[in-house]
């Protein structure tokens, strides 16, 4: 049975204690959180370096009984330097995360693997990894850069978070998932769309992802070419048509959805 996490994006206007609520609400196992801003200085929870928020989230969590699969942190931009993430990862480590989700919007490569490099040596004192996620939208916009990337920093922290939409919208396909080290998957996120992309593609990352089996992406093929253990399944389907709807029940309908694809496939 695959156990699955609630993503960031599906409660993105949830403060964190209500996010953990609204997914063990909606029958998560784990959920996933943003606990920064974008950037250093950019508004964001109240959480890193303020010890008793952060124990007060940490209780939340408990008494959820649901898990703190990971955590969203500043965007890997030319400004940010890897002492930036050092109380980040402090705070996530005192909250249980084991993978601090990254994405990276520096043009200089070089610059960028020299960064996360550094950032995964400090992330694996705190026995965490860092997970980078490609986004097409972004300077590392597909699975071969991102797994190159990661490689080069030479750390065990290191690895990869596979977005099925940011696969497809890249030209990615579940082969060439099956061709990358494994080891380096530490999460996939399940959501559905059209085979035909829209004009925007960050308005649909945003708020157009379907649920699994709404659309055309061969999720089957997909979750076929991900390793049976060590893997993080996170539900990450917001969309402008459930925008209304509490938490609770948005959660609710994302779990329902998935686990009842899920189902279909034998899963």
């Amino acid at each position: 049975m695959i156990h699955l996490t609630c993503g960031y994006l599906n409660l993105a206007e949830l403060d964190p204690a209500a996010s953990i609520r609204a997914a063990a609400a909606g029958g998560f196992a784990a959920v996933g959180l943003r606990i920064t801003g974008h950037r250093p200085g950019d508004a964001g929870p109240d959480i890193v370096g303020n010890r008793r928020a952060t124990d007060e989230l940490r209780k939340v969590l408990d008494d959820s009984g649901i898990a703190l699969a990971n955590i969203s942190t500043y965007r890997f931009v030319p400004e940010t330097t890897p002492s930036d993430y050092e109380p980040v990862l402090e705070a996530a480590a005192a909250l249980g995360a084991g993978v601090m989700v990254a994405n990276c919007f520096t043009p200089d490569e070089g610059l960028a693997t020299e960064n996360l490099a550094t950032v995964c040596q400090l992330a694996g004192r705190f026995g965490i990894r860092v997970g980078l996620e490609f986004i097409p939208v972004s300077n590392v916009p597909t699975l071969e850069r991102a797994a190159a990337i990661m490689s080069a920093t030479r750390s065990p922290a290191a690895g990869l978070v596979i977005d099925a939409l940011h696969l497809a919208r890249s030209g990615g396909s579940p082969a060439d998932v099956a061709a990358i080290d494994p080891a380096l998957i530490l999460a996939v996120q399940l959501c559905d769309a059209p085979l035909a992309a829209p004009a925007d593609l960050y308005a649909e990352m945003r708020a157009g992802r379907l649920y699994p089996g709404e659309g055309e992406l061969p999720l089957a093929a997909l979750l076929d070419a991900i390793p049976a253990e060590g893997v993080e399944f996170e539900v990450e389907v917001p969309h402008l048509r459930v925008q209304g709807l509490s938490g609770d029940e948005r959660a609710r309908r994302a779990h329902q959805a998935t686990t009842a694809f899920l189902a279909s496939l034998g899963r």
